[in-house]
């Protein structure tokens, strides 16, 4: 917060220890180096913070709060920031309880949590991963992973204007984005391509992915997660390495496309007749530990056919360095092999013994 007093047309910050809003003065409190005030906000003053939000409005969901408040309380105030260009408070977690505060329950204040200094990038941040970890919410798979792309941008302009001069690597801007461990890192970088897959409409897989289970397609975004899990680089960029991301986001959508070709069309997945042969075989595959197994042997048949060690992420690579036409006849015999329907492999719940069992199988053609 800034040492100077900063007046707006209804918040005044008079000194580093209390805030002004409509004539009400309250204490600023400090948590790390970020400071905010507790209000109820009057509710006019309040709007959505759109960059902030990964998701779409749910009607029914806000209906739903406003109903619990009324038989209970309102359990949890919302988070949200001061926008000096729009003289708005802006939500960036807790949209839902404010629609339900205000459509429905027709309140002229909203509790809340407010952030006198707090960057866009940071409320960017907030508002995904707040959201990503309320499973409570249903939040979608798509919804959550749209804004990971925009969001490094945003990470990447600030540490340029916090280092002039100094180009971020990708392991600097997750880290300043608080992915400070290897595996938070991997689960971000899978959702960035998860989001390419999503948001290229020529991507044959997407007509078999939901973003829950469903009788009518194979796939959620988290089971094909894990068959992309096998074949892409998950850590970090530092200095000394090449990006290739923009590559790798082609080769997953080109390896996705020969999958759902090879299991899928041509009337192979179809729920009009569950019982089919073919049918019955795409739902074996495509189970969740069957799949990362599948990716693990996929990796392999592009690793020798020009593509990355397996280890490092074998998808990591000009496009044009992999040899396509053998790598689509080895996703063929692999998705197609009739291996995945014996009773003994399809219900094993373990990937790593799953591999054991299917290595002996495809071990000669895969590495020679």
């Amino acid at each position: 917060m800034a040492d100077t007093s900063q007046q707006t047309k209804a918040l005044v910050r008079d000194d580093l220890e209390n805030v002004t809003i409509d004539g009400v003065t309250l204490p600023v409190f400090q948590m790390g180096k970020h400071f905010y005030f507790l209000h109820s906000l009057p509710i006019h003053m309040v709007d959505l913070d759109k960059e902030a939000q990964p998701r779409e409005y749910n009607e029914s969901q806000a209906q739903r709060i406003a109903q619990s408040i009324e038989r209970k309380v309102l359990m949890q105030p919302v988070l949200a920031r001061w926008d000096s260009d729009s003289q708005k408070f802006l939500i960036t977690e807790g949209q839902h309880r404010w629609h339900a505060m205000r459509d429905f329950l027709k309140a002229d204040k909203l509790p809340a949590i407010v952030y006198l200094d707090m960057e866009k990038e940071l409320a960017i941040l907030c508002g995904l991963e707040a959201n990503a970890e309320d499973r409570s919410k249903a939040l979608s798979a798509a919804d959550a992973a749209r804004k990971r792309n925009a969001l490094m941008y945003e990470f990447s302009d600030l540490l340029r204007r916090e280092k002039p001069g100094e180009e971020p690597t990708e392991m600097a801007v997750l880290e300043r984005m608080g992915h400070v461990t290897k595996k938070d890192q991997s689960s971000f970088l899978l959702g960035v391509l998860l989001e390419g897959v999503q948001n290229m409409g020529s991507a044959r897989i997407r007509k078999y992915i939901a973003d829950k289970q469903s009788k009518e397609k194979p796939l959620t975004y988290r089971t094909f997660g894990s068959f992309v899990t096998r074949l892409a680089k998950l850590t970090a960029i530092q200095a000394d390495e090449t990006d290739l991301r923009e590559e790798e986001l082609e080769n997953v959508l080109r390896i996705s496309d020969m999958f759902a070709q090879s299991l899928f069309e041509s009337g192979k997945w179809s729920p009009d007749d569950p019982d089919s042969k073919e049918h019955r075989h795409a739902i074996n595959v495509c189970r969740w530990h069957p799949i990362e197994a599948c990716g693990h042997f996929v990796a392999k048949a592009i690793e020798r056919s020009g593509g990355r060690d397996v280890t490092l992420g074998t998808l990591y690579v000009p496009h044009s360095s992999i040899d396509w036409s053998r790598v689509e006849e080895d996703i063929q015999r692999i998705v197609l092999d009739t291996f995945w329907d014996a009773d003994h492999v399809w219900p094993v719940r373990n990937v790593n013994k799953l591999i054991e069992l299917l290595d002996a199988k495809w071990r000669v053609s895969l590495d020679s």
